[in-house]
This record gives structure tokens, sequence and C-alpha cells, in this order.
């Protein structure tokens, strides 16, 4: 999306509801500290510099959850979670900040006040937007063309964001032959010229079109016609998917429409890129000890190198060479196709057997344990593969693949993912699998990769599903 069409998007009088809030929250605890409480030891430039610390990080989480995109649905429960993470969020970064500058140390019963209080100023400020939006007077009214199911449709999912509507009514410009409309909303069959006359005549700010309604040539004069009157209109593609998300961009003056499964957000793209390289060099660091003693182990157990590496496929794609410590025999893939029938992952889409013989004694320690797997911090700070994704699959299991499955590449496979912490070894469906892949991209967000971060180190200690 262009710079232009998403400053459009965004509801610029709740980011102002969500300021005048914080600040009242503000004034209203250093003014009731400092007075009626008598706490001379608070500093008015230390609070402010906490307030504008939280309330820049709260409008920024806000932008990237959308919460302040017009188009957002604002459902109660999703507009009472994204306030609360966000508050907490911001909360731990003013902690942070101020802990390791030591600052207002004493001053803990103040931020507590502050911050409570700011969850319910920004809880009030979003659904007052939202209601006043609702209720505003010069609503854009708004004529449809296309069917009843459609107006009904678009309707119901307007009303649920924060786009300025007044639905006036709507039109079909072909007649067909079984005609049953007796919904009140409905203005009748217009033909072209009537179509100009209707929007002459009544007051009308946009026309949406409902292209799945009408042929192309149809749709295109139609669209001519209300441009050229200078009505803002916008056309309604019957292009949908369910199973994964769209925004609207432009290259040149041709609209783009993107299907993706999750956010193409640059910034938590990079973000996410941040916490993996940080993430990697940490567990580096960590692990260096039992990396060595593992080293040694392996060499004392049997005879090979002592690190595992094999080609395999990351995200769209990509071949890229894993690294795991040895856990197997050096002719551990000539025996492969040997195992094939004992296969617990049906249809040949992934290869896992529980006693393994290839598995050396060493190995099977090293598999219970994850220890196999702290090389592949090296391939997160080469950029194939990520700490949270999906498991990294061969190019043999990859090429069995069907287009379904296919959706498993989006992103950089992980060290550890949904799969890993929701059953791992006991699931035994390769569609599950893909299901769990898919809800991971699909659901995709940074607190989403430390929530599973935190459930692998409880399953690694459990050794819970791993051989």
């Amino acid at each position: 999306m262009n710079r232009f069409n998403r400053s459009c998007m965004i509801n610029l009088r709740n980011i102002l509801y969500d300021v005048l809030g914080n600040l009242t929250v503000f004034l209203l605890c250093h003014y009731a500290f400092s007075t009626f409480l008598d706490r001379a030891n608070i500093s008015f430039g230390n609070t402010l510099m906490a307030c504008g610390i939280y309330l820049f990080i709260y409008i920024l989480l806000g932008l990237a959850g959308k919460m302040y995109d017009m188009t957002t649905f604002y459902y109660k429960d999703r507009v009472i979670r994204h306030v609360l993470i966000d508050c907490m969020t911001s909360t731990a970064v003013v902690t942070l900040v101020f802990y390791f500058t030591n600052r207002a140390a004493s001053n803990r019963d103040f931020y507590a006040t502050y911050f409570i209080l700011c969850v319910i100023a920004h809880m009030i400020a979003a659904f007052l937007s939202f209601q006043c939006n609702r209720r505003q007077t010069g609503a854009q009214k708004t004529l449809l063309v296309g069917t009843k199911s459609c107006f009904e449709k678009l309707s119901g999912y307007i009303f649920k964001t924060n786009l300025s509507f007044d639905p006036i009514g709507y039109v079909k410009l072909e007649r067909e032959e079984t005609e049953d409309e007796v919904s009140g909303a409905y203005l009748g069959f217009a033909s072209e010229g009537d179509l100009e006359q209707l929007i002459r005549k009544m007051v009308v700010d946009q026309v949406y079109i409902m292209s799945e309604a009408h042929h192309e040539k149809t749709v295109q004069r139609c669209l001519d016609i209300c441009v050229n009157l200078g009505i803002v209109t916008r056309l309604v593609l019957p292009l949908a998917r369910e199973d994964c998300s769209t925004h609207i961009s432009c290259v040149g003056t041709y609209p783009v429409v993107s299907y993706h499964l999750n956010s193409l957000d640059p910034m938590m793209h990079f973000v996410k890129r941040t916490v993996d390289v940080l993430g990697a060099c940490i567990g580096i660091i960590l692990s260096s000890p039992i990396l060595l003693a593992s080293a040694i182990a392996i060499k004392l157990d049997s005879a090979g190198p002592i690190f595992f590496t094999q080609t395999r496929v990351g995200q769209n794609g990509r071949r890229f060479k894993i690294i795991k410590l040895r856990t197997m025999t050096v002719d551990a893939e000539e025996h492969k196709e040997e195992l094939v029938a004992s296969n617990e992952i049906g249809g040949g889409l992934m290869f896992k057997i529980k006693e393994d013989p290839r598995v050396t004694h060493v190995g099977a320690f090293l598999r219970k344990t994850s220890i196999d797997e702290i090389p592949q911090f090296f391939n997160v700070l080469a950029g194939d593969m990520s700490l949270v994704g999906t498991r990294p699959p061969t190019e043999d299991e990859v090429s069995r693949y069907e287009d379904v499955h296919w959706r498993r590449l989006r992103i950089k496979p992980g060290i550890t993912g949904l799969w890993q912490i929701s059953g791992r070894s006991a699931i035994h469906s390769f569609d599950e699998i893909v299901a769990l892949d898919t809800e991971y991209i699909k659901t995709w967000t940074i607190f989403t990769d430390f929530k599973i971060l935190f459930k692998t180190i409880a399953v690694v200690l459990n050794r819970k599903g791993a051989y």
C-alpha cells in the first residue's frame, strides 16, 4: 500500500483520543500525588518522560496491530486484548528504560497507578471513537450497485469498522428474469442513463460497485459514469479468499490486490529478524560449553564428523545447508530406504520413526534433549532460518508436496515452532502439521514467537515428544 493510501486509512481521531486520555491520566496522577499525597519527591520531568515513552510505544504498537486502521473490525474482545497487550508491553519498555537509567526508583506507586489508569483510559478511547463514528452526522451517503445479498453483506462489514457510512440503498444495472426484491433498500433496476439521473437526483457521496454482480464491460461503464460525475467510486472485487488476508496498493496507475497469509509489514519483519539475530547470538554464547562437550562425546562414540549437514528447503523454495550435531552413523542416508515402511508420518511427506537403528548412543541422548539442534543458531545468523518458524523439510519431502502443502514454505523455517510445542513426535498426520504451520503463519505476531520460545524451553526440559 502506498504512503498516501495507508495514511488515509488511519483513524487520527482514535490516536487523538489516546493522546488526550494518556495526558489526562498523567496530569491527574501527578497532581494527586504531589498535592493530596504530599509526594514532593515526584519529579515532573521524569514522570513526563515516562509518559512520553509509554505513549510513543503504545501508539507504535497500535499502528503495527492495525488498531488505528479505519477498516479494522472493532470486536470488543479484540479491542480489550490489544489494549491489554499494548499497555503491558509499553509499561515493560518504560520499566526497563528507567531501571537501566536509575530513575524514579522511589516512585513505583505513582507509576503503578499511572499504568493501571492508562489501561482504562485507552479502552474508553477505543470504544468512544467507535461509538462517535457510528453516531456522527455527515456520514458518507452510499449507493451500492449490486444485489441484495451483496448490499447486506457489505453493509454488515462496514458497520463493524470506523468507516463513515450511511447506506442509501442498492440498484441493479442488469435486469434478471427472476426479480424478487422486496427489501426496502432496493431502489430498483437502473439503466446506465437512469444511474446517472439517480446520482444527480439523490444525495450520493460515494458508490460501491460489486463487480461480481455484473459483466466486466458493465462495470467499466458504471465506473466511467460515477467518475465523470466526480463521485468517489469504490470497486469491490469478487476475488475474496477466506484463508488469507488482502491489501490494496498501486503500481503507477494500476490498482493491485495482494493476497497473503500474514501481514507484509516490513517493520514487523525487521523486528522478527532483530530478535532472531540477538537470540541466536545469546544461544551460541550460552550453549558453547554444551556444544564443546557434545562434540567430544560424538567423537568418542562413533567414527565420523561432528556436524551433520544436509540440503533443506527454506522460504519459498530456497535451498540451504542445515547444520546439526551428528546423531546417526555416517552411512545413515544409505539405509533410509530400508526403513521407509516404518515411517510414522503417512504419505512420505515427512520421515520420522521412534526407534531408528541408525541413531548412535550419544545421538539418542542429543535428540532426547534437543542438543543436536544447537548448531542451527548459525543458520539463523546466516538468515536461512528463524528462531521460530516451520520445520525445514528435505528436498525429497518437498518433491512430494501438493499445492496446499507448499504454504508451509511461505516463511523461513525455524529451530522451533507450533508443531514442536503441540505434540511434536506424537503428531503422526502431515495434514495436521500443515494446519499448525498455516495457523502460525496466519496469526503470527512477535508475541507469538516469544510465547512459543518459552513453551519450547518447557518442552525441552520435560523431554516431551523428542526422539
